[in-house]
């Protein structure tokens, strides 16, 4: 018989569900229902009686991804709660792929929040994510709460990072030209590169959580002695630990150093002012010896001539001896000249 067709329409769905397609029916003179599932175009006799119409749940969806390549993570302890009220609506760990969530669980232009409670390994805790819906389940995110055009909230998480650096014993400095390596415990290199005067960055990712590494100085930069070899860990929470005489120790900057052995002089580093202060030692030092030199020879001098002086006072002046002898010998000259002078007056 004839068909009489029809079409069912929802206009409105219920909070936290999809408006549903229409739907295309018939019925004929006889009462039968038919269907149609090409828009109208072609109809089929149905086995029920009744048209259903199935609204689908709505859902928005929360992926953790890497910030670095966009791939999705797994391990991130996540969190949304109401923002005003701080109630929990629920908690779960990523898994690398998107977690879907029923729109059902929200109420429209009620303000969440997502929060990363913990953070995958080598990764830092990101930022959380403020997001508010409306009553067609369109999903606003962001500081300016914007259109985010999508159903899916995307958090990144930004690699974690340690550093390690060569640095001057005295000046704390970076030392450039030095080339360190990374050793596991069983001796495997994992890492080499040479110093700069910039820190050196590494991903915590890059080593394994709660084992022994070691950083060693396998070439020494011109001017300084090899320095002191140090073993660290990075634990499951990311935080990193030098090893020292009484255990392991948390570095709170994340930054491991290492530097000259203790006892090295300033003279094995290439350090224009060592040599000034070098040069004024030893000059200091020669000044010192020389008077010390000349002191003790006045001192031989002045203790010889004790020795030698008479106790007699009346020549302790010095040796003159040879005055005296030419004062005898002008004397006898002035005698003889005398006499000679009177013997030529008498024969006058």
């Amino acid at each position: 018989g004839e068909l009489n067709k029809y079409r069912l329409t929802e206009q409105n769905a219920p909070v936290g569900y999809k408006v549903s397609e229409d739907i295309y029916f018939a019925i004929d003179s006889y009462g039968l229902l038919y269907i149609s599932s090409d828009g109208g175009l072609t109809y089929s006799q149905s086995n029920s009686s009744a048209v259903t119409m199935v609204d689908e749940p709505m859902s928005i969806y929360v992926n953790k991804v890497d910030a670095t390549d966009s791939k999705g993570l797994s391990g991130a302890k996540l969190t949304i709660t109401e923002k005003e009220s701080g109630k929990e609506i629920i908690t779960w760990i990523s898994t690398g792929t998107k977690k879907e969530l029923p729109l059902s669980l929200f109420k429209p232009s009620v303000m969440y929040t997502l929060t990363e409670l913990e953070s995958p390994y080598g990764y830092e805790i990101a930022n959380s994510i403020n997001f508010i819906m409306d009553s067609d389940g369109t999903l606003y995110a962001g500081k300016g709460l914007f259109n985010l055009h999508s159903d899916t909230i995307v958090m990144k998480d930004e690699l974690d990072y340690m550093y390690i650096n060569r640095i001057d014993r005295e000046t704390s400095d970076n030392v450039a030209g030095s080339e360190l390596k990374v050793v596991d415990p069983s001796g495997t290199t994992v890492g080499t590169w040479v110093t700069t005067t910039d820190k050196y960055e590494v991903p915590i990712k890059e080593f394994k959580p709660d084992t022994e590494y070691t950083v060693i100085e396998e070439v020494t930069a011109d001017g300084y002695t090899t320095a002191e070899s140090k073993v660290f860990k990075v634990t499951e929470d990311g935080k990193v630990h030098i090893k020292t005489e009484d255990g392991f120790t948390e570095v709170t900057d994340k930054w491991v150093v290492i530097t000259d052995k203790p006892g090295s002089t300033s003279q094995d580093k290439p350090n224009d002012s060592s040599t000034e202060i070098t040069t004024e030692e030893t000059t200091s030092t020669t000044t010192e010896e020389t008077t010390s030199t000349t002191t003790e020879a006045t001192t031989s001098t002045t203790e010889n001539t004790t020795e030698d002086t008479p106790t007699d006072t009346t020549v302790a002046t010095g040796d003159n001896s040879n005055i005296s002898m030419v004062f005898m010998v002008m004397l006898i000259s002035g005698v003889g000249l005398m006499l000679l002078g009177l013997r030529k007056r008498s024969k006058a």
